[in-house]
């Protein structure tokens, strides 16, 4: 393989891995502006790899190569942003080492003549870049400077936010891309028609987050970490994606589950009149950014549990380290707020360091007599008053606004404080409707009600 030349592009590097190593590869495609914004020029292209080059000994299978690369808009034509400008990213990689069984980054940056390839780091090293999240009387820096990924992929994989069909702002098979005021160059339009569905890649990114898992490297790292640092995933959030309703012309919208409900306790179906939603958006005036429209493509975007960290708690379960009984009790802890729980969260703190025998019941004793556990609620009940109170336009409008304090809460969270990045890219991707009313906090409580928050 060192005969070979770098690829100093993204040109070189696809004739490298496909016409000299022979390898195949599925494209993906999303509009990093939103779906109503396809004409912002703005794509991302992430592609993967898989193959066996026997000449080179070089195996790749599923979910263990990708790379990224971009677009911008020039006199109305759209094409991939390749230019070695000085500190401009051209391409981002992750790769699975069949060595250390984690994954590394690397980044193309330009330096005005051509791109020089950079490793970031590790797997390993973006957990200790996270390592004190959410924790309180640490004496270390909050986060780490090891990497910028640690921004993002903070499960060590890579990730898609939009993993839950319908894929927002994806390229599907539902979701063409339609160009109105853009035409896409010859070498762009190539990828779009080579563009595959994206819940195929989740499927990858499902393969890459269990082969993490899997590593044994990995889980020395883990081993070195506190009990605090291992279950954080089962009380706050590390990664986070987002869902949306799945039909594009449907008299109703189909509130996700993963709004009312952690995955771990159940579903809940909660349909609503999509007129009435659309209008209860223009009264509120919501609007999705640099565009005319009230929302993006697909409606009701909200932060749901990621998979990633569901992932990592059925990890911890299959290695003995807590039962599926504890989790299903932290889990009830304020369950009406499924993601980014100020009170689930904050009980972390409050975990022991290291483990002690009958360490979990002593714990779950001590949420007991401190009442942050009950054993009155019933989630049927809730499933129930959400049911019956969704035929009011009144809990429809405070939904809406629920749903608005949900994706605040996400700026707001430790994992988009890192002073290298945000998980939800501002600046890059556009990824909400906004509304410049109702300032205050929206919460449901166990019948479903909506309380504003003290």
């Amino acid at each position: 393989i060192s005969q070979i030349h770098c690829p100093k592009d993204i040109y070189s590097l696809k004739k490298l891995v496909l016409d000299t190593l022979h390898f195949n590869n599925n494209t993906y495609s999303v509009s990093n502006r939103g779906g109503v914004n396809l004409d912002s020029g703005s794509l991302s292209f992430f592609e993967s790899l898989i193959g066996n080059n026997l000449k080179y000994q070089i195996k790749i299978e599923s979910g263990e190569f990708y790379f990224g690369h971009f677009t911008g808009a020039h006199q109305g034509k759209i094409h991939l942003q390749s230019q070695a400008h000085n500190g401009a990213l051209m391409i981002e990689l992750i790769s699975f080492s069949p060595e250390d069984k984690i994954f590394h980054f690397y980044e193309l940056i330009g330096n005005g003549v051509s791109g020089e390839w950079f490793h970031r780091g590790s797997s390993l090293d973006i957990y200790l870049d996270n390592k004190n999240l959410y924790l309180n009387n640490i004496k270390e820096k909050k986060y780490g400077n090891r990497l910028r990924c640690s921004a993002c992929h903070v499960n060590g994989g890579a990730i898609i936010k939009e993993e839950k069909a319908p894929n927002n702002a994806w390229k599907t098979k539902k979701f063409p891309f339609k160009f109105k005021s853009l035409i896409a160059n010859e070498e762009v339009q190539s990828l779009l028609i080579k563009t595959q569905d994206a819940y195929l890649l989740s499927q990858e990114i499902a393969i890459s987050n269990s082969k993490l898992l899997l590593s044994n490297q990995f889980h020395k790292t883990l081993s070195k970490l506190n009990l605090k640092e291992v279950l954080r995933p089962l009380f706050c959030e590390q990664e986070v994606q987002l869902a949306s309703d799945s039909k594009l012309h449907d008299t109703q919208i189909e509130i996700p589950s993963g709004f009312f409900l952690n995955p771990l306790l159940g579903n809940l179906q909660i349909k609503v009149d999509r007129k009435l939603f659309l209008s209860i958006l223009k009264d509120l005036k919501f609007q999705f950014p640099e565009s005319n429209q009230l929302t993006d493509s697909h409606a009701f975007i909200t932060p749901i549990k990621s998979s990633s960290d569901l992932l990592w708690i059925q990890n911890l379960i299959q290695r003995g380290i807590v039962t599926k009984s504890f989790v299903q009790k932290i889990s009830m802890i304020d369950f009406m707020n499924p993601v980014f729980s100020e009170k689930r969260c904050s009980l972390i703190n409050q975990l022991p360091t290291k483990t002690k025998v009958n360490w979990s019941d002593q714990f779950i004793k001590n949420l007991e007599i401190d009442s942050n556990l009950s054993n009155s609620i019933n989630i049927q009940e809730f499933k129930k008053s959400c049911q019956k109170n969704s035929s009011s336009k009144e809990w429809l409008k405070k939904t809406i606004l629920g749903l608005k304090t949900k994706r605040e809460l996400i700026k707001r969270s430790d994992i988009s404080k890192n002073p290298r990045g945000q998980i939800l890219e501002p600046g890059f991707r556009v990824v909400f409707p906004e509304s410049p009313l109702f300032s205050e906090d929206y919460f449901l409580n166990e019948n479903c009600e909506w309380i504003i928050a003290n």
